[in-house]
């Protein structure tokens, strides 16, 4: 009840010529929980495990929110039936939780996917048929996480307690193609 989520989406959509259409959009977002208290896993310096504490942490990100999204699309009709479309998107990284460890969040990352859409009235006249072939993840980036959890703990030591822990990544499909008909 004592979070923020505020930000502005833009959208943009040029038609440079009949044939070809550009677009772009962001999402630009500033997210945080005022206070948030989580109950941790407490280690010593050696990791034997000493117990655990209630950590509380302020204004810090909700997990699984990144704060900038861009995409942009370029699509191009070379005839009257076919499209062929090419789209991008960026996202940045997203705390694994609440606590806002630089440490535990995904890394930000970026995809290409491509699409063919042909127009099949001009021989089937029921509806308007198409078949579509559609490779998503074009370049098979394999570092694009955009979601997981963590395993967060404190080490308590001489200099003081430190918060640590251990990523876990839900990674997204390789490329693969889908067809649609």
């Amino acid at each position: 009840p004592d979070g923020r989520r505020r930000g502005i989406e833009l959208e943009a959509v040029a038609r440079p010529s009949p044939r070809w259409r550009l677009g772009a959009v962001a999402n630009l977002s500033r997210n945080r929980i005022e206070v948030w208290r989580q109950a941790l896993d407490v280690y010593d310096e050696t990791y034997g495990w000493a117990g655990g504490e209630l950590v509380t942490v302020y204004d810090t990100p909700p997990a699984l929110s990144p704060e900038t999204i861009l995409g942009a699309s370029v699509e191009w009709l070379p005839r009257p039936a076919l499209l062929l479309a090419l789209s991008g998107r960026w996202v940045d990284s997203a705390q694994l939780d609440n606590l806002g460890e630089a440490a535990l969040a995904t890394p930000s990352f970026a995809w290409f996917d491509l699409a063919a859409r042909f127009e099949l009235g001009r021989w089937l006249a029921a509806g308007s048929p198409a078949l579509t072939l559609r490779v998503n993840r074009l370049l098979d980036e394999r570092r694009a996480w955009p979601s997981g959890y963590s395993y967060p703990y404190l080490v308590r030591g001489g200099g003081g307690d430190r918060i640590e822990g251990v990523p876990y990544y839900y990674p997204l499909a390789p490329r693969h193609a889908v067809s649609r008909r």
